[in-house]
């Protein structure tokens, strides 16, 4: 008997694609920081980059669009909170983020806020 794959269609959503490949580069980029950062920020970078494109996944799979718009805004707090953890990495205190990983991660960062705030404001 063949199984049949079930697609998961939010895959083909741009802000689902930036927001995993935000997350990507948070995982990539906390791999290069040292060993002893005293603030925990990686376990707390990664696990609020991770909850983004987790969000936008459970809130398409709601039928209710209260509950999708939830969701939607939970993975706009969580980017918040990224935000944060990344302002708190440039400080010069700490300093484990360049200048150009920054700018990149700003970007990504942009461009998934601007995706979720017209995601939350046209729930489908």
């Amino acid at each position: 008997m063949r199984t049949v794959k079930r697609s998961n269609p939010y895959r083909r959503w741009l802000v689902w694609q930036k927001a995993k490949a935000l997350a990507d580069e948070i995982h990539t980029v906390t791999n290069r920081f040292p060993d002893a950062e005293p603030f925990d920020l990686i376990p707390q970078m990664r696990r609020a980059s991770l909850s983004i494109p987790a969000n936008i996944a459970s809130g398409f799979r709601h039928s209710v669009k209260r509950e999708k718009r939830r969701c939607y805004r939970q993975a706009q707090v969580s980017l918040a909170a990224l935000d944060a953890y990344l302002k708190m990495s440039r400080s010069p205190l700490r300093a484990v983020l360049s200048r150009i990983e920054g700018r990149r991660l700003a970007i990504l960062q942009r461009d998934v806020d601007r995706l979720l705030k017209t995601l939350v404001h046209f729930v489908p």
